[in-house]
């Protein structure tokens, strides 16, 4: 339920920042690039000030001793024969499918059904909404059921979620297309987060959940290169 919280207020800033930078790209006309740098700029300084605030955190456990594991590569290689290593593959093969199919999304939204900038980002507000709104429930039910019912029933979904554009090109209906992907990312992302919280100990659960995080973004870069 915590990390369905923390998802959901995530997803609350990044609302309130989609909407303001769509206002103002919209609002450039022809100078719409100078916009994409403006916010370029903006996005790098935020990241700064957040490593700046990360940094002065106080370690609850400052004793912990945490075990790397060896190198990435030789921790994949070695656990390719465990479950954790089974599922590493797993979300490896995932995200590069779904890679290969997310640069062609925007380039369909905005260029085939010439949609504007501000309706392109009010799709994405739709779908952190129901982020926002599905992540707690995705909490309560991993709490009380299981992380891998979680993870069934959110990657049935998202597999599925590329045959939702073959039906209409209507606005509201990629609205409703939207919120479906949000509601299934807040599964999934919990999901995978979860699992590697809870497939590692207290002194590798630092390195399980940098590994998960890797996997993912190689599968989606991966992806988005053949795409």
């Amino acid at each position: 339920r915590f990390l369905g919280l923390e998802g959901t207020i995530g997803n609350g800033v990044t609302l309130a920042v989609g909407l303001l930078g769509a206002t103002m790209l919209d609002g450039l006309g022809q100078q719409v690039a100078w916009g994409f740098v403006a916010l370029f700029v903006v996005a790098l300084t935020a990241r700064i000030i957040s490593f700046a605030v990360l940094y002065r955190l106080v370690d609850p456990r400052p004793t912990l001793e945490i075990d790397t594991g060896g190198a990435p590569w030789s921790r994949l290689w070695n656990q390719r024969h465990t479950m954790v290593g089974r599922f590493n593959v797993f979300i490896l093969v995932v995200h590069l499918c779904v890679g290969i199919s997310m640069p062609f999304v925007a380039v369909h939204i905005l260029r085939n059904l010439e949609v504007s900038y501000f309706m392109f980002i009010s799709m994405g507000v739709v779908s952190s909404m129901t982020t926002m709104a599905a992540s707690p429930l995705w909490g309560r039910l991993a709490d009380f059921r299981s992380t891998q019912l979680v993870l069934s029933m959110s990657v049935v979904l998202l597999v599925l979620y590329p045959l939702l554009w073959l039906v209409s090109g209507q606005i509201w209906y990629l609205f409703v297309v939207f919120g479906t992907m949000g509601t299934v990312s807040a599964g999934w992302n919990l999901g995978l987060y979860k699992f590697a919280l809870e497939n590692a100990s207290d002194e590798q659960q630092p390195v399980a959940v940098g590994t998960m995080v890797a996997i993912v973004a190689t599968g989606m870069f991966g992806g988005a290169l053949i795409g």
